[in-house]
């Protein structure tokens, strides 16, 4: 029996959906269900979901763009770096090929009927906010001590933290037309919030209260809030935090200890002081390390070229990519990381929610650039993937919309 369009553009909502969740939903699954490589699952099958393969068979690709071609051309670039180099995990290699194969599918479809942005986002924020009721339970079982204590831990805190950041992400543009969902969403921020200061996870804190302050001065919302009603609900939330700040010890010291962890963290990235802990000391070596390389040990070629993949690793994407790459990938993963985020961010209508969501989703990978993970990781480039995907779109609509309005004219 054939499935029907409308089934096979919901489906293909949800491939990426689950894209866009990528390894916190595998990790879920990894320790609730089963622990079967679920995330290389999930990843997988998002992009075969997505894949329109009547067009693909026909070389036919609706959501052409020189952006996409751009970034095929700079995995495969990366594929040769990875050729040349020693002692590379084999997770780079499928880091590549699997954003090669999301760019593709992306270009064989458009988005249709049951298959947008309002639908992802629903389809986000179910998924992400039963993660966060899951991550509660481990909470109040126990469960996440006894993991975060655990050598060899399914549940990791830091990959926990970002499915938060994903869910409050998500709540913010949900937009729903129900007063009662208004206040779910809110819940739902209030919950993320609570679970991520357990995490004592600096960044995802950060990044989740920039993106708030982003929402609130997109939207003007400032001025909402000074109705007598809202007025009265802003106090009543705020009261709750705070009762709850107070009263839970817990979380009292553990978001302090995020404060001030967050402050000292920054200064011992700069002077390598230990105040926060090892892993902004380990920063700062590495980008010791890097600077000294390239000042004793660079050609006037390598200034273009880079070192070479990986020569040394890093938590600093922002430098790795031209250390690596020289200025080509220096170019290419700070135009379509960061820069393209942030300008359509500025420039988009508050009114247009569709490039607003996608825009929001590229905010973990913009702040996380200065202190976690590889220019490499999937996670950069699914984001600015689905980024393009639905400004190509929304392009092609307005071409399509400007063609007809002429043709009405002649007509």
């Amino acid at each position: 029996m054939l499935i029907s369009s409308s089934t096979r553009n919901y489906f293909r909502a949800i491939g990426m959906s689950l894209i866009l969740l990528g390894s916190p939903l595998g990790m879920y699954m990894n320790f609730f269900i089963s622990q079967s490589s679920w995330s290389n699952i999930i990843m997988t099958l998002g992009v075969l979901l997505i894949i329109d393969y009547e067009n693909l068979a026909r070389f036919r690709f609706p959501s052409f763009s020189k952006m996409y071609i751009t970034l095929i051309f700079y995995q495969i670039v990366c594929l040769f770096y990875y050729g040349f180099a020693t002692f590379v995990s084999v997770k780079y290699l499928s880091f590549h090929l699997f954003s090669i194969a999301l760019f593709i599918a992306l270009l064989t479809t458009r988005f249709k009927e049951s298959f947008s942005v309002e639908h992802i986002n629903k389809i986000i924020w179910g998924i992400s906010f039963i993660c966060s009721l899951l991550f509660l339970f481990t909470l109040e079982t126990g469960i996440f001590e006894l993991q975060r204590a655990d050598e060899d831990r399914i549940l990791d805190p830091i990959t926990m933290a970002s499915m938060t950041v994903t869910n409050i992400l998500s709540s913010i543009m949900m937009n729903p037309k129900k007063q009662w969902a208004n206040y779910l969403m809110i819940g739902a921020v209030l919950l993320d919030l609570y679970c991520m200061i357990h995490t004592g996870k600096r960044t995802f804190l950060f990044i989740s209260i920039i993106a708030l302050i982003a929402y609130v001065w997109k939207y003007n919302l400032c001025r909402k809030v000074f109705t007598l009603r809202n007025a009265i609900l802003t106090a009543i939330l705020i009261a709750a935090f705070i009762t709850i700040f107070i009263k839970n010890r817990e979380v009292n010291q553990v978001f302090t200890s995020i404060i001030e962890r967050f402050f000292d963290g920054i200064d011992d990235m700069r002077h390598g002081t230990t105040k926060s802990g090892d892993s902004a000391i380990a920063r700062y070596i590495q980008m010791n390390d890097i600077k000294t390389y390239i000042f004793s040990q660079f050609s006037w070629l390598n200034f273009f070229i880079g070192a070479g993949y990986m020569r040394i690793p890093s938590d600093l994407p922002w430098i790795q990519c031209y250390f690596d790459m020289g200025i080509f990938g220096f170019y290419i993963f700070w135009k379509y990381v960061v820069i393209m985020p942030i300008i359509t961010f500025f420039k988009v209508s508050r009114m247009n929610k569709d490039v607003l969501f996608a825009s929001f989703i590229c905010f973990p990978t913009i702040f996380q650039i200065f202190n976690a993970g590889t220019p490499y990781f999937y996670k950069n480039w699914t984001a600015a993937a689905f980024l393009i995907f639905v400004l190509v779109n929304i392009r092609n609509k307005n071409i399509q919309h400007k063609k007809l309005a002429k043709m009405q004219r002649v007509g």
